[in-house]
Order: structure tokens, then C-alpha cells, then sequence
């Protein structure tokens, strides 16, 4: 649900922003979000 925000929020800002820079956040947010993935699964299981 959190990553569903960020891409629709990452969207928004690219229509005002230049492409390459947006495409620089969201590999950002991706790479944040496999971070807090990982250590999710490193805690649950």
C-alpha cells in the first residue's frame, strides 16, 4: 500500500519535473523499498 503511494506520488511529480530526474526518484524509492523488504523478511522470518 505504501509503495502504491509513493509511485502514484513519483507520477505526480514527474509531470512537473523533467523525465530523467523522476526516473532517478523512483529507482530510489525502489531501491528503499527492497531495503525495508529485506529487512522485513530478515525480522519475520
Amino acid at each position: 500500500m505504501c509503495l502504491f503511494a509513493l509511485v502514484a506520488y513519483s507520477f505526480k511529480e514527474k509531470e512537473k519535473k523533467p523525465r530523467k530526474f523522476s526516473i532517478c526518484v523512483a529507482f530510489t524509492i525502489i531501491q528503499k523499498d527492497v531495503f525495508a523488504l529485506s529487512l522485513f523478511y530478515l525480522f519475520v522470518c
